[in-house]
């Protein structure tokens, strides 16, 4: 039996305004020989087998837009935001450039426990908008 693996692979970068895409594509290609001799003859016979598989992987990153409160990442602002807040403002976690910039709720340029008030202010809806400046 005669095993053999063909692997190939592509990725492409998109960037669409400020979001860049990158897509990897792998596709592996396995062959099995399979020979069968019989001792009644001398018939012989060989099967291949065949089998691909094509494996796609995609990510999206924004690279530039704040999104005020949204100091997880996930594309909305909740409570969960708080508290990932509080837990880097604790030393807990460290949070990346985006988050940083994302946790600067009163527009001041750097991160500090107004802006977790700020943020909190913004959940309960007695603040409007973010950053919140007033």
């Amino acid at each position: 039996m005669d095993d053999s693996a063909v692997v190939s692979g592509t990725t492409t970068t998109t960037t669409t305004g400020d979001t860049t895409t990158t897509t990897t594509t792998t596709t592996t290609v396995t062959e099995t020989d399979t020979t069968e001799d019989t001792t009644d003859s001398t018939a012989t016979e060989t099967m291949t087998d065949t089998a691909t598989n094509t494996e796609t992987a995609a990510s999206t990153v924004l690279t530039s837009d704040v999104f005020y409160g949204d100091v997880n990442l996930d594309g909305t602002i909740s409570l969960a935001d708080v508290i990932l807040f509080n837990k880097a403002n604790a030393g807990s976690v460290a949070l990346n450039e985006q988050a940083t910039l994302n946790a600067d709720c009163d527009g001041s340029g750097s991160v500090s426990t107004e802006d977790a008030l700020v943020l909190l202010r913004f959940l309960v809806q007695l603040v409007d908008v973010l950053p919140y400046t007033g």
